[in-house]
């Protein structure tokens, strides 16, 4: 603004001292129609525009660090305006002294002002040193680099914040996702599993669609630890992980349950398609045996199927189903796939044609038996 001064002759701009964290203490001059009772009381800072809040912290604490600041400047709010305002500070003692005004002159002009007022801010303004006076009125060159440091500083330190926010929001991510994953076979764990099993089948209830799960155990697992150490055991269990991917849709979830058993959700098909899968999953483990340092181990397993449908459906049932259809694919002679039947709430309709599909699966499954238990 062009207008330096009031009217009556009085300087626009604002005097105040404040104590060492910045709250102003006393009004010495106001010429910026500022609600002068309610500033006393108040934290400097809260004065300035939400844009220059931590410049105006940053200020103080120069203020305190350097007994003095000159021509920084800030944004003001002024009742409903926001101005462009220079400030200087003198640190006093026990206290700061502010000036601001609309220009870097102005700031000179309203001390000048304020050391010929013999008032009750005099015993301020006699702590005032002539070197003190001397820089509020003519800043020196090494002011200005000072505050053009520090501003550079300020940039840099956001700057550094930004890339260490960034890096910590990474490394959040990567604990999240260590947390929920398998270390061996880099499948979730059972944690991860059932967090995700859980958005299934809340999705699964919303679009009225079905959701199918595979229990699967590796067949005499055990043996292999003591046939050939827990070594071997590791590689034959990374082995079955990264079959069964490869034979899995990218929208299928695969988890190690635990130990040498694993279970696989499959989102928007029926009981006959998930057989179909099972059966895949089963030839696919036992056709090729696994490379490993003893030699080419034979692997087999065994696999339990079972599918939902409707409202009343919840994941710890579907699984629990599976897994008892699994207990009598192991108990018929393992290396092969039993179903459950389908739950009692699916419509009518929808587990005929799953009980049809089944028996299809039935007929054309190779040799493999399909045993429907309840």
């Amino acid at each position: 603004m062009s207008l330096l001064m009031t009217p009556s002759g009085t300087t626009l701009g604002l005097a105040l001292t404040c104590d060492c964290d910045g709250v102003i203490q006393q009004v010495l001059h106001n010429g910026l129609s500022l609600p002068g009772a309610e500033l006393v009381g108040t934290p400097f800072p809260l004065l300035v525009a939400g844009s220059s809040f931590r410049k105006a912290l940053s200020f103080l604490v120069e203020l305190n660090a350097k007994r003095m600041v000159f021509d920084w400047e800030c944004e003001l709010a002024v009742g409903a305006r926001v101005i462009a305002i220079h400030c200087a500070g003198v640190a006093l003692d026990g206290s700061l002294l502010i000036l601001a005004a609309e220009t870097r002159t102005a700031v000179s002009q309203l001390f000048d002002d304020m050391m010929k007022i013999n008032t009750i801010q005099a015993h301020v303004l006699r702590s005032i040193t002539k070197e003190q006076a001397e820089r509020i009125r003519k800043p020196t060159i090494g002011d200005y680099e000072e505050l053009s440091r520090l501003k550079n500083d300020m940039v840099a330190l956001q700057r550094a914040v930004g890339r260490k926010n960034v890096e910590l929001e990474r490394l959040n991510r990567e604990v999240s996702r260590i947390s929920i994953t398998d270390d061996l076979t880099h499948l979730y764990n059972r944690r991860g599993f059932f967090e995700v099993g859980h958005r299934e089948v809340a999705r699964t209830r919303r679009f009225g669609t079905r959701l199918s799960a595979i229990m699967l155990d590796i067949d005499h697992f055990k043996q292999f630890n003591t046939d050939y150490g827990h070594a071997i055991g590791d590689r034959v269990l990374e082995g079955v992980a990264a079959r069964c991917i490869l034979q899995l849709r990218e929208v299928d979830t695969a988890g190690r349950y635990g130990g040498e058993e694993f279970a696989v959700l499959l989102p928007d098909v029926d009981l006959a398609s998930a057989i179909v899968a099972a059966e895949r999953l089963r030839a696919n483990i036992a056709d090729e045996p696994y490379p490993t340092d003893v030699g080419a181990l034979k692997v087999t397993i065994s696999l339990g199927v079972a599918s939902l449908m409707g409202d009343a459906m919840e994941l710890e049932e579907l699984l629990g189903r599976a897994d008892q259809a699994l207990y009598q694919a192991k108990a018929a002679g393992r290396d092969r796939v039993c179903a459950g039947d389908v739950l009692e709430h699916e419509p009518a309709g929808i587990r005929g044609a799953s009980d049809r599909g089944a028996r299809r699966h039935t007929a054309a499954g190779n040799g493999t038996t399909f045993a429907a238990g309840g």
